[in-house]
C-alpha cells in the first residue's frame, strides 16, 4: 500500500469514527430523562434570555422553544457535514449512504425519545433535524466546490528538495 493510500485510509477511518461518535452523542442525549433535559435547556435559555429579549422575544416558553429547536438544528447541521466527509464519492461510498445516514439518524433519535421518560418524539423534530442535516450537506458541498476550484487555479508548487536549496 502506498503512503498516499495509507493516508487516505487513515482519513476515512477518522471521518467514520467522528461520524459514529456524533451519532452516538445525538442518540445518547435522547436518553436523557425529560426533567434533566429541561434543566439543561434552561441553562442555555437563561444564558441567552437577555439577547433574545433584545430582539423582542420575552416569553420564557418561546425562548425555550427557540433554544431547543436551534440546538436540534445545529447538532444535525454538524451531522450533515460529518456525513459528507465520511461518504465522499472517491471513498467508494454512495450518495445513497449519505441519504440513509441523514434520514435514519433523526428517525432513530425521535424513536429513542418516545421510549425515554418525560420525552416526546415528534415528526416536526424529525423534519427540523433533516433540514439541519441538509444545510450541513449544502455547506459542505459549497466549501468543497470552492476548495476544488481554488486548487485547480492554484496548483501546488513543486516540493522544495535539499538539492533545490543547494543550487541557490
Amino acid at each position: 500500500m502506498t503512503q498516499q493510500a495509507k493516508k487516505r485510509n487513515q482519513t476515512l477511518w477518522r471521518d467514520l469514527i467522528l461520524l459514529v461518535m456524533w451519532m452516538a452523542f445525538i442518540w445518547l442525549h435522547s436518553l436523557v430523562k425529560g426533567n434533566n433535559s429541561l434543566q439543561e435547556s434552561n441553562f442555555f435559555v437563561n444564558l441567552l434570555s437577555p439577547h433574545l429579549s433584545l430582539i423582542g422575544i420575552d416569553d420564557s416558553h418561546t425562548q425555550s422553544f427557540i433554544v431547543r429547536k436551534t440546538a436540534h438544528y445545529l447538532e444535525y447541521l454538524v451531522l450533515g457535514i460529518l456525513a459528507c466527509r465520511a461518504t465522499r464519492p472517491h471513498r467508494g461510498l454512495s450518495i445513497a449512504a449519505l441519504i440513509v445516514i441523514v434520514a435514519a439518524t433523526p428517525i432513530i433519535d425521535e424513536s429513542i425519545q418516545l421510549l425515554t421518560p418525560g420525552r416526546e418524539g415528534r415528526i416536526f423534530d424529525v423534519l427540523l433535524d433533516m433540514s439541519g442535516a441538509l444545510t450541513g450537506v449544502i455547506i459542505f458541498a459549497i466549501v468543497h466546490a470552492c476548495v476544488v476550484a481554488y486548487r485547480k487555479r492554484h496548483p501546488k508548487a513543486p516540493p522544495r528538495t535539499p538539492k533545490h536549496f543547494a543550487q541557490k
